[in-house]
């Protein structure tokens, strides 16, 4: 069903009860499927991660066997464990999905100290579509900042408007896309997702001003429901990365207790 575009396995510094050490704990894969995002694709998507980093890191390809996904009240994709025709969700387990474009991505984990996984993608040609595509750089710009002053807090707001003075247009989109995509992966990792307006999202989810993004989108602070949802979690820390790869912004989070 999927045609394997790119894989890559991260290793992360966390902490362990010895201090810190190098644990290879994730790997994303990015492959084609239907726009539909289907959960035979999904589960799919699930299995074809596991197998790639059980394979990577000498895991018994046995455990998979008894892995399946199911979801939360909420609509978070959890790994669970079926067990003589049982499921309970498996703690060490953890699974995220997005998907824009041509493309599904797929981010799983494996490690006792997490406690929740996200991932986004974000097309940037869909940023350029927004506004208009006979708008020249000049207008693009315009409509970016005033898509970025609608969603981003005061302080990211800030910085984000103090950047953009040396930014091409296409770093703007960029920068505009690391901010809102990884707000979208840690509302993810925290399980609950965010609340858009507009009636999108769950009365559950996380307001965009609940999670600030600042240094060039990679440090993460939690505020209001943001913050309690962490301390519901067991959280201890939350980190996240960006990548641009192929016209694509991927940002994936995670939640250490």
């Amino acid at each position: 069903m999927n045609t394997v575009l790119s894989s890559f396995i991260h290793v992360k510094r966390m902490k362990s009860d010895n201090g810190f050490s190098d644990i290879p704990h994730a790997i994303a894969f990015h492959a084609y499927g239907s726009k539909q995002n289907t959960e035979i694709e999904r589960r799919e998507l699930m299995r074809a991660v596991y197998r790639k980093l059980y394979h990577a890191h000498g895991y018994s390809m046995e455990m998979l066997e008894a892995k399946t996904l199911t979801h939360s009240p909420l609509g978070q994709p959890l790994i669970s464990d079926r067990v003589n025709g049982v499921e309970a969700n498996s703690s060490d387990h953890h699974i995220s999905f997005s998907h824009d474009g041509e493309f599904h991505i797929a981010l799983g984990a494996v490690h006792s100290d997490l406690a929740g996984v996200g991932v986004d993608l974000v097309h940037l040609r869909r940023l350029y579509r927004l506004s208009s595509p006979m708008s020249s750089n000049a207008e693009h710009r315009r409509y970016l900042l005033k898509l970025a002053e609608r969603v981003l807090t005061n302080s990211e707001w800030c910085e984000f408007a103090n950047q953009s003075t040396s930014m091409d247009i296409h770093e703007l989109v960029v920068q505009f896309a690391s901010f809102f995509s990884m707000k979208e992966a840690v509302s993810k990792a925290l399980g609950v997702g965010l609340k858009l307006g507009l009636g999108i999202g769950k009365e559950q989810s996380i307001s965009l001003q609940s999670i600030i993004i600042d240094d060039g989108g990679t440090s993460i602070s939690l505020l209001s429901e943001g913050e309690r949802r962490m301390k519901e979690l067991g959280g201890g820390e939350i980190s996240g990365e960006w990548t641009l790869l192929s016209g694509y912004v991927i940002s994936r989070a995670f939640v250490m207790r």
